[in-house]
């Protein structure tokens, strides 16, 4: 009975122990980012060149919990604002037009948290995780004005396209304004996925600067490991033949995300 009750002692003691050691933290975020579409047929097709367009995932929320001095774990919540921007440019490299791709995205990460054990004021980390990501908003746009324009082989001309005789380019008329891509009444699938799957990952440190707040700063990664768009709209796109080149479109969405954290029972630097 004495050993028993000693072992449950001992038990209960290193339990304690261990959980006095846990450091939960709330923190909230702002991350500026950009998007990389890949998509081999759009990159392929010499019509569109993407600009570097920054966009902001203005606020996040974050809750974690650091295990030990080495591992924790964080769940965060992230209403993110993407896109990548194209300009649309003729055969002489002239910008002519624009295409724009947006959606917007309510992410959820869960993340393993990988420190440095030290109780320096600044520690480095890294953080890796699966990620559900939630569509709010999704719009492709296009709009270019009337010009002499390069179409890849194997690509449908837009309608009114004429052919110039002997040449490998084609007059096209301007649009009708701004076009919102795969709207019409006949396009009756939706073209991006409403829910997803990706990988999060992220590098960057932590600084101590009270007893309960801390700053953190991340470079921050996430890759959307399928297609983004619904397999329907991928099929009936495929057999309308629209014009421009199929590829496997995903993203890669890369970003500087800030944020400022509260520790509970105090940061590690000043409660050492």
């Amino acid at each position: 009975m004495k050993k028993t009750a000693y072992f449950l002692g001992l038990f209960l003691f290193f339990s304690v122990s261990g959980f006095s050691q846990v450091k939960v933290h709330l923190g909230a975020t702002t991350t500026g980012q950009m998007t990389f579409v890949l998509d081999e047929g759009i990159k392929s097709d010499p019509r569109y060149v993407q600009t570097n367009d920054v966009k902001f995932a203005p606020i996040g929320l974050s809750f974690g919990a650091d295990l030990t001095d080495n591992f924790g774990l964080q769940l965060e919540s992230i209403y993110s604002i993407q896109g990548a921007y194209y300009q649309v440019v003729d055969i002489y490299e002239q910008v002519q037009g624009y295409r724009d791709f947006e959606a917007n995205y309510l992410h959820l990460p869960l993340l393993m948290k990988f420190m440095s054990g030290s109780a320096d004021r600044a520690r480095f980390n890294f953080m890796i995780g699966p990620q559900l990501s939630f569509l709010t908003k999704g719009s492709e746009k296009i709009k270019y004005d009337a010009s002499q324009y390069y179409i890849p082989e194997g690509v449908t001309p837009p309608e009114g396209a004429e052919p110039v005789d002997g040449q490998d380019y084609y007059n096209l008329p301007a649009t009708e304004g701004e076009i919102v891509l795969f709207t019409t009444q006949e396009e009756v699938v939706r073209e991006f996925k409403e829910a997803e799957f990706q990988i999060a990952a992220s590098f960057g440190f932590d600084i101590d600067i009270t007893r309960n707040l801390f700053l953190s700063a991340q470079v921050r990664m996430n890759y959307a490991i399928s297609d983004f768009r619904n397999e329907d709209f991928i099929q009936y796109m495929q057999e309308q033949k629209y014009d421009e080149l199929y590829g496997r479109r995903s993203s890669l969405l890369v970003g500087m995300q800030l944020g400022v954290n509260y520790v509970f029972g105090g940061t590690r630097f000043f409660t050492r």
